[in-house]
């Protein structure tokens, strides 16, 4: 599967989602991959950022996930594919800025950030994606960790 082909299948997914939210997912809006608007269409309550290439770390923080910050939404998901060695790097990073947000006094109240790193890896011998979310609250603090391997289907 081509990285195009991964990254529409990631899109399609959250739009399928948006639907049984009674939501309206609408693309590329302010820099971001995708937002839903509420019933209202007067707020955004769900962004999403999904970077495939393996970015840079400062590329990610100063771009993804600054306009993910930036957005006004309650739920903010990011989904990257960073080297594991900058695992630490990028959490750090992301907690920081978002407590630097709240700090400021921007924060907005009961906003929450997932972000999902996916790593290739192999089980039972088969090639693998190994997924790790991680959970942020909107003062940058990490609340959950979750993880799970998934294997990748033929091609």
């Amino acid at each position: 599967m081509s990285q195009s082909d991964w990254t529409q299948l990631i899109f399609r997914y959250f739009e399928e989602q948006a639907e049984k939210e009674h939501a309206h997912a609408e693309p590329g809006y302010m820099l971001v991959d995708q937002i839903w608007r509420g019933e209202s269409w007067q707020e955004i309550v769900f962004a999403l950022e999904h970077e495939h290439v393996g970015t840079d770390v400062k590329v990610l923080l100063d771009q993804e996930v600054s306009h993910l910050i930036d957005l006004r939404a309650k739920l903010k998901v990011g989904i990257f594919y960073p080297n594991l060695g900058d695992e630490k790097t990028l959490l750090n990073g992301i907690s920081s800025r978002v407590s630097g947000r709240s700090n400021a006094g921007l924060r907005i109240p009961g906003e929450r950030y997932m972000f999902i790193f996916g790593y290739d890896t192999r089980k039972e011998r088969q090639r693998a994606i190994q997924f790790k979310a991680f959970f942020f609250d909107e003062y940058g603090k990490k609340t959950d960790q979750e993880e799970r391997v998934i294997l990748q289907g033929l091609s």
